[in-house]
């Protein structure tokens, strides 16, 4: 049925939590993307600071992403997602626009407004579904050594990442119980051949 296929973007290939899953935006959120971030350029980067340095899991919050190859920086919504084990101050938090995951300083999270809390996230997690592991056997293009595959040395990683950037995809969302009470279930013949090559 019409009512579970989305055109889809892809915007983070990989999940530090699931070997298996990672994220998309559907094409027809481009409003509430829009929305989103004119509201976050409102506020002029003035977010309050956390009074209590207490960090909830799975609150959302605003952090200044600055670009270190290049001058480029923006606010995002993340969320945090837990303290990082490995680098003290830090925490792991997940771009609700995106879903890519990243190690933080703490520090730099600030308060997120209650009008930008209530817009939802616009990035999906999601694990392909792949009958008798056709295409696929129960793997994906994943770099371990990295949280985010953009940051990626390895060239199979960077050439997948080339080769689903510029593409939207047909997905359909299957009404199957969620992976991890978390993950979605999708269909795309053309996405699970293409990562086939890659894994």
């Amino acid at each position: 049925s019409k009512k579970n296929k989305f055109t889809v973007t892809i915007t983070a290939t990989q999940c530090q939590y699931n070997a298996t899953a990672f994220y998309v935006t559907k094409t027809d959120t481009a409003e509430l993307q829009a929305e989103i971030e004119s509201k976050i350029e409102s506020y002029n980067g003035k977010f309050s600071k956390i009074k209590d340095k207490t960090y909830l899991e799975e609150e959302i919050y605003m952090y200044h992403y600055v670009e270190e190859s290049s001058d480029y920086s923006s606010w995002h919504r993340v969320n945090f997602l837990q303290e990082d084990e490995n680098i003290a101050g830090n925490g792991i938090i997940s771009f609700c626009e995106y879903g890519n995951q990243a190690s933080i300083d703490l520090n730099s999270l600030r308060v997120c407004p209650e009008e930008l809390k209530e817009l939802p996230k616009t990035a999906i997690p999601v694990v392909l579904y792949d009958k008798n592991g056709k295409y696929l056997n129960g793997k994906w293009p994943r770099d371990e050594l990295v949280m985010d595959s953009s940051e990626s040395e390895n060239e199979k990683i960077i050439q997948f990442i080339n080769e689903v950037a510029e593409k939207s995809f047909q997905f359909e969302f299957l009404e199957k119980e969620l992976i991890d009470s978390y993950y979605q279930q999708v269909k795309c013949s053309e996405l699970a051949k293409l990562a086939g090559k890659f894994v």
